[in-house]
């Protein structure tokens, strides 16, 4: 006779291997800049919204705003990339503070204790229980 493993399907292990491998988003990460073209996208929707307004088909505000992309020089692009180049910049800047709180300790997702408030509120040593939060 065969082995063979009864109740169990090859649908349960991969199920079960997508979920170990999933992990959560950090609400706390900066969020990533945008390029140029969607620089240019915010401003075109604005300017295709006013001058269509019975429009509402977000399909047709893409296609028109890709084909304006294509059509455009360069130097027309060039205070889109300009803009995107300064947001960049900020989420280069932000995204360094961020990874420098993540390697000093400070747990993503979890809310700094006040040592003083929890003292007050608690009766015990914040310090107690603190350490007893970070130990969970």
């Amino acid at each position: 006779m065969k082995d063979t493993k009864v109740g169990r399907k090859k649908s349960d292990s991969k199920k079960n291997l997508k979920a170990t491998k999933k992990m959560g988003k950090d609400p706390n990460k900066p969020k990533r800049p945008p390029t140029a073209y969607f620089v240019f996208l915010e401003e075109f929707r604005e300017k295709y919204k006013r001058d269509n307004p019975n429009n509402k088909l977000a399909s047709q505000v893409a296609k028109a705003c890709g084909v304006k992309w294509k059509s455009m020089s360069d130097q027309d692009k060039a205070p889109y990339v300009a803009k995107a180049a300064q947001k960049k910049a900020l989420y280069d800047s932000s995204l360094e503070e961020y990874r420098k709180k993540q390697e000093g300790g400070v747990a993503s997702g979890s809310p700094e204790v006040s040592e003083v408030g929890l003292e007050e509120s608690v009766g015990e040593s914040a310090s107690d229980v603190y350490s007893a939060v970070n130990f969970l």
